[in-house]
């Protein structure tokens, strides 16, 4: 039982801290803006922005959500299999915390691949890759349109 105790423990830590981190983090990887949620959090990310491109986690919130999931999940899996070697949770704990930055950055990878978002740890990385634009659009060329041409191309004249 008491085993069990630690590890919740160690669960809501790692909750914790990828939920504090999570628009610190997006901000660094996307390059988009986003700072703590105690300061400014999404307040001046590119998504408010007119044009785009957009931050991929703050246009889609799914794949925020998943960038989410995923970090918890690889934490999860590292605090398993460092707590099956170890048996000490606070072994365990600490690994996991850790791992954090390893875990974060494979999830906003991987999050990041399927969409044509163009940064990733710096300005252009798509391109300077070569990687081809995902079918997630983050580009939405078409809110670049001021709402009185809008109104004109949709029949209605202000």
């Amino acid at each position: 039982m008491r085993s069990r105790g630690r590890h919740v423990i160690a669960a809501l830590v790692l909750c914790g801290l990828a939920a504090a981190a999570l628009y610190p983090f997006c901000g660094l990887v996307f390059r988009c803006g986003c700072t703590a949620m105690w300061l400014t959090a999404d307040a001046h990310c590119n998504v408010h922005r007119p044009t785009g491109p957009h931050c991929p986690w703050c246009e889609h919130p799914g794949l925020g959500t998943v960038g989410l999931v995923l970090t918890l999940v690889f934490q999860g899996l590292l605090y398993l299999r460092v707590f099956g070697r170890s048996r000490s949770a606070t072994a365990s704990g600490f690994a996991a915390v850790v791992f954090f930055p390893l875990a974060a950055l494979l999830a906003a990878l991987l999050t990041w691949l399927p969409t044509d978002y163009p940064h990733f740890m710096g300005s252009e990385t798509r391109r300077r890759l070569g990687l081809p634009d995902g079918p997630v659009r983050c580009f939405r060329p078409e809110l670049a349109v001021p709402r009185a041409e809008a109104g004109e191309a949709a029949g209605k004249v202000p």
